[in-house]
């Protein structure tokens, strides 16, 4: 049920919102912001599927995705998400997309999620551009130390993202096993 889409009038970037708390949390604040200035597709996976939007993500040009920490990870939503968009790995759904990554957490863990989603996206397929990233937390709320990330930075975030949204590229892949990466390889213990 697609039921949180801001307007589609944008360019072709879908913001997925995989926070637990959805609509209701701080990663909503800063996603809905991004969605605005956009003007693009918004989504919460708390109450989509990977099935669901799968066509949406495979039409946009770009995916930001939004998370909250949990015990240093990432919600039990964008877990099952990634869990389905395996059977996608390198395919045109992700291949060469660019992937933007806002994390927020109360005090520690957001750059283990951050490490574990890029590197989880980037062998789905998706491209990493530079500084495509931010982990905004309640400790550092307010501060002006310019050492901490803060509100604001989703600009440059952002910016980088938007450099390689129409960027023509022409990408290879290796093999992979597409056809038995669920097979049980396990079959006892002695």
């Amino acid at each position: 049920m697609i039921d949180h889409l801001e307007k589609e009038s944008g360019p072709s970037i879908i913001v997925i919102n995989a926070s637990s708390s959805g609509i209701d949390g701080n990663t909503e604040i800063i996603l809905k912001k991004i969605s605005n200035d956009l003007g693009c597709r918004h989504v919460s996976l708390k109450d989509n599927t990977y099935a669901q939007l799968r066509t949406k993500i495979s039409n946009a040009k770009g995916i930001i995705i939004g998370t909250g920490t949990y015990w240093s990870n990432y919600s039990h939503y964008l877990q099952k998400f990634l869990e389905d968009a395996t059977d996608d790995e390198l395919s045109e759904v992700f291949l060469g997309k660019p992937v933007a990554l806002v994390v927020t957490n109360q005090s520690t863990g957001g750059m283990n999620v951050i490490s574990n989603l890029m590197s989880t996206l980037n062998l789905l397929g998706c491209l990493i551009p530079p500084l495509s990233c931010i982990l905004y937390s309640q400790s550092v709320h307010g501060s002006t130390n310019k050492d901490f990330w803060r509100i604001d930075d989703y600009k440059v975030m952002l910016h980088n993202f938007l450099q390689y949204v129409d960027d023509d590229k022409q990408l290879r892949v290796w093999d992979i096993d597409d056809e038995n990466y669920k097979t049980k390889w396990i079959t006892s213990i002695k």
